[in-house]
């Protein structure tokens, strides 16, 4: 008779002397045969429908799962495809696994799926040789005689509705003091992990996004931590100094209304760390922080940037999304740079905002970094390659994804004596951009004030940005890089200029190309006589022009360009020499 799948099994009466030998590890089940109660040592069928008779006939066709750690009886669920073995609390069974006793033809294969031993769910691949099902093998704590914690909880970027990054191993961790083991169950996982020195660390399996609240549970010694309102999604980390960190409400007029009409029944949550420093690192925020949900009242203290982005992506991608907003007004690259990065840049400085506001962070897993610095920078731009190279590199390593996307922003318009490099610092960040994988840039020269360092038009900023995430991060067709410059070449009196990142062609706003100017030999900039020639095509009458060097376009601090692709990106502020 060939034997069938579980789900099919009954689980069927066996004596001592069917089994044979030592039964003291065999499964201990109580199963119900004409209405009445019998609990006995049995073995776990793979017969469909076997009865006591048939066990007698057929009993080489079993498949006996045991464990001879047992705190207690295992049971089935051939419903759920579910063993669960009980297990001491205070004992960790690193190493451990259950044994299966097999029928010819049969087979049971640990999955990549779950875990590796009975520190977390284990699941099998079950086979008779035809069908393969999956069953999961589980753990109970028992809990006789052992120690309960007496501090036990998480570190505070886990929490009451917070989202955890789904397709990526997700670490989660804290602090326990008086119990031995933590359990901590979530989503169908369920880890086990030994407190080492005060801490403890799980690291839960990859996960579909899931926008209906879980619960999480977390038992150490039955010290029990629940949060009820856990996510899967994706989590970006928002990033920089004033503009990144400019909340709601200094916003007016419409640009405020804009985002009060967008705030409500999100799948949003956003975590503001509280600004601080530290001159060493720290496991923790210094000042308490939470997630919180978006409603109209609670936005109004969010960054305006972040938000807008995150209502695009939600927008767009229908999944949990949440934003870490670690930001400080007034702080250059080098105060979010470790050690590490700052050597790797050959530069040193005082780290304070990297300790306090991302070290804590650091083992976490995101989808990517949104970044809007470079303001307390702008007037060393040579510099800025370098800083910005290590901290990619080094924000890659602490995230532990060598690929990990960083959407930068280019500076937009503003005019002060103070920052004479602020058309020079915007071509160095597009450089950088190029020159780096999977590092992105937001073009806003068509945005800001001539007048104030913070654009108030952050709506526009966040949607440009998260419409470059959804085409370079998530591989959706949305419009994404600014129109730039690939070649020029001059031909007798005609300078051709052609475009990368030209979707829809190139148009003008207004009735001619303005902020275009070639540059004679004499260093002297004479304003361009420029025509569109076809869609990536600029063409540029230089005859009343002596030796013309470099062709350029809003270089200057706050331009007056017009120039945009059919996707109304504007085109991006570049400096060409002409060979």
């Amino acid at each position: 008779m060939q034997a069938e799948l579980p789900h099919t099994a009954k689980f069927a009466i066996v004596n001592n002397e069917d089994i044979g030998g030592n039964d003291k590890d065999f499964i201990e089940i109580a199963e119900k045969d004409n209405n009445e109660i019998i609990t006995q040592k049995t073995h776990l069928m793979m017969l469909a429908g076997a009865n006591n008779q048939d066990m007698k006939k057929y009993k080489k066709e079993y498949v006996t799962i045991y464990f001879k750690e047992k705190a207690g009886n295992i049971v089935v669920d051939h419903n759920k495809k579910v063993i669960t073995i009980p297990v001491k609390a205070d004992v960790s069974y690193s190493g451990k696994t259950p044994e299966f006793s097999l029928p010819e033809g049969c087979s049971a294969t640990l999955s990549s799926k779950g875990g590796r031993d009975l520190n977390s769910n284990m699941i099998y691949n079950i086979s008779d040789g035809t069908k393969t099902e999956e069953w999961t093998i589980t753990t109970r704590e028992v809990y006789n005689n052992v120690v309960a914690a007496h501090v036990l909880n998480t570190v505070s970027i886990y929490g009451e509705e917070s989202i955890l990054q789904r397709n990526s191993d997700v670490k989660i961790w804290g602090d326990c003091e008086g119990a031995e083991i933590v359990t901590l169950e979530f989503a169908g996982q369920k880890h086990r992990t030994e407190v080492k020195n005060g801490k403890w660390e799980v690291t839960l399996s990859p996960m579909t996004a899931n926008a209906t609240a879980q619960k999480m549970t977390i038992n150490a010694g039955g010290t029990v931590l629940e949060y009820n309102k856990i996510y899967v999604g994706d989590v970006w980390l928002c990033s920089g100094q004033s503009n990144m960190d400019m909340a709601i409400r200094y916003l007016s007029g419409n640009a405020y209304n804009d985002f009060l009409n967008v705030a409500e029944n999100r799948k949003i949550r956003m975590f503001r760390v509280n600004r601080s420093d530290s001159v060493t690192p720290l496991d923790e925020f210094t000042k308490e922080c939470s997630w919180s949900v978006p409603t109209k009242t609670e936005i109004k203290n969010h960054s305006a940037y972040a938000y807008a982005f995150a209502v695009k992506l939600e927008d767009e991608l229908n999944i949990p999304i949440g934003i870490i907003d670690s930001s400080y007004g007034g702080t250059n690259i080098q105060e979010w740079m470790s050690a590490e990065a700052l050597t790797a840049a050959n530069t040193s400085y005082s780290i304070s905002m990297y300790n306090s506001m991302i070290n804590p962070l650091v083992g976490m897993s995101i989808k990517g970094i949104l970044w809007y610095q470079g303001e307390s920078n702008v007037n060393d731009p040579t510099s800025y390659t370098a800083l910005f190279k290590a901290y990619a590199d080094s924000y890659r390593e602490l995230f532990n994804n060598p690929e990990l996307p960083i959407i930068t922003t280019q500076l937009p318009k503003f005019l002060a004596a103070d920052y004479p490099n602020w058309h020079n610092f915007r071509l160095e960040q597009w450089n950088i951009a190029a020159s780096m994988e999977n590092v992105y840039i937001v073009c806003g020269i068509d945005l800001g004030d001539s007048t104030n360092i913070h654009p108030l038009d952050k709506m526009p900023f966040g949607y440009r940005a998260a419409n470059l995430a959804l085409n370079k991060v998530y591989s959706k067709d949305k419009p994404a890089d600014s129109p730039y410059p690939n070649t020029v070449f001059l031909n007798g009196n005609t300078l051709t200029i052609t475009f990368s990142n030209i979707d829809k062609g190139l148009t003008v706003d207004g009735t001619a190309i303005e902020d275009m100017y070639v540059v004679n030999g004499e260093d002297t900039a004479i304003k361009a006589d420029a025509i569109i020639k076809s869609d990536n095509t600029i063409e540029i009458d230089v005859s009343g022009i002596a030796s013309p060097k470099a062709v350029y376009y809003c270089y200057r601090a706050v331009p007056n360009g017009n120039l945009f692709d059919k996707n109304e990106l504007p085109m991006a502020p570049f400096y060409l020499e002409i060979d």
